[in-house]
């Protein structure tokens, strides 16, 4: 599971191996272009933005990302908020890393929905708000996301932001239990192993029924 502890390492960490942008030299010649000549041009300039912010030119890398965020490519937003989250190339300023992951996390990008319910939750950046959490956390689980389902799970079992609801709470912490490595499997297990205890038979055969049938639901958001 993603901790408050590392938060700064594991996002940047997370956006700068998985961020990749394609865009437009302008919005006019965006509107022009093929989607397939956006991308490309979009992702040369984001490679372009990425060497600056290696090199530490703050003010060219932030610049280049800022314009692309502004046209509305996903990847280029998330990666914006992660640098206003950690403060690399920017003040630290966790409102601006909300908005730009809420505007990411609006087109569908499922780990800026991750985010942007971490920020709700924690209020980060936003008044904390467990029911705007949720909902965030239940969109990325529904895309597969796998902390989120963990996430949305507890906040069911709890009834923390959204009505308490045992089923829904075991459905998405069996789902989590699934996708995760060894020992994170059976730190889960655990958590629904105490859930168990609250639910009757019929409830968990409901919970494990839906479980076996879920699918996650394709994201159209631009991805590398």
């Amino acid at each position: 599971m993603k901790d408050c502890s590392v938060l700064q390492f594991a996002f940047l960490t997370a956006v700068v191996i998985g961020g990749v942008v394609f865009g437009a030299s302008s919005p006019a010649a965006a509107r022009a272009a093929s989607p397939k000549q956006k991308m490309d041009a979009w992702q040369s300039q984001f490679d372009s933005a990425r060497q600056a912010c290696d090199a530490d030119e703050s003010a060219d890398c932030v610049s280049q990302l800022s314009r692309l965020a502004n046209l509305g490519y996903t990847p280029a937003q998330l990666f914006l908020g992660g640098i206003y989250i950690v403060g690399k190339d920017v003040p630290q300023d966790y409102a601006m890393a909300a908005h730009w992951l809420r505007k990411a996390a609006e087109q569908g990008d499922v780990t800026s929905q991750y985010w942007i319910g971490y920020a709700y939750s924690k209020g980060q950046g936003v008044p904390q708000d467990y029911a705007m959490a949720a909902s965030w956390f239940r969109k990325a689980a529904e895309q597969g996301d796998n902390t989120s389902k963990f996430m949305i799970g507890l906040y069911y079992a709890l009834g923390q932001g959204v009505p308490q609801d045992y089923v829904q709470a075991h459905k998405w912490i069996n789902l989590a239990a699934a996708a995760a490595d060894d020992e994170m499997r059976n730190k889960i297990a655990q958590e629904r192993s105490y859930i168990e205890r609250l639910m009757t038979p019929e409830q968990i055969a409901e919970a494990q029924r839906l479980a076996n049938e879920w699918k996650p639901i394709q994201s159209k958001a631009p991805r590398p």
